[in-house]
């Protein structure tokens, strides 16, 4: 809802503003929230707390192996949209600021404010989003973890008993992301 206001905006106010530093900021913002809140990211959570709800009993090899497959995936799309997250926070920021001088300046007040209440909103769903991304990406990566562990050291000791190791990098292990995204004073 939050993009389509923005989306009507931007369309309403182009041809006046499209060579303006803080229009085309606001455009950057429209880009990086349009990626980051796909429609999948509901999707991304449920699969994220579907991965937790059902994690494998350890005497089962095959579901083991494959549950540590799934969530190895889980987690790098998760990486992925986390660092989209951080993107757009950082980019609603810049414009943040670039509008602030424009209300400063007492130009255009009215399209400058009103983009600094759509922001403001963008920034907050962004946010809440984002950190739901990141406390289901850590509860998966505490049930992730020691099972990945397990599973190692099985195949260590014995390569029959488990079958080929499946190839999980450590690369796909998420720290959190942090971003310096802070809204200005």
């Amino acid at each position: 809802m939050e993009l389509m206001v923005l989306d009507r905006l931007l369309y309403r106010n182009r041809s006046q503003h499209r060579s303006a530093k803080y229009y085309t900021h606001v455009l950057e913002v429209r880009r990086a929230c349009g990626a980051f809140a796909a429609p999948k990211l509901p999707d991304l959570l449920a699969e994220g707390l579907g991965l937790i709800a059902r994690v494998p009993d350890s005497r089962n090899g095959r579901a083991r192996e494959a549950w540590v497959r799934s969530a190895a995936r889980g987690l790098r799309r998760m990486r992925v949209a986390a660092v989209a997250c951080a993107h757009s926070l950082e980019t609603i920021v810049k414009a943040s600021k670039l509008l602030a001088h424009q209300v400063s300046q007492t130009y255009f007040m009215a399209l400058s404010t009103v983009f600094l209440a759509s922001l403001a909103r963008l920034f907050a769903c962004n946010l809440h989003l984002g950190g739901r991304l990141l406390l289901v990406h850590g509860a998966l990566l505490r049930t992730f973890l020691p099972r990945w562990r397990l599973l190692a050291n099985l195949h260590r000791e014995s390569k029959a008993a488990v079958g080929a190791m499946p190839t999980v990098a450590m690369t796909t292990v998420m720290t959190p992301v942090c971003t310096s995204a802070v809204w200005p004073r």
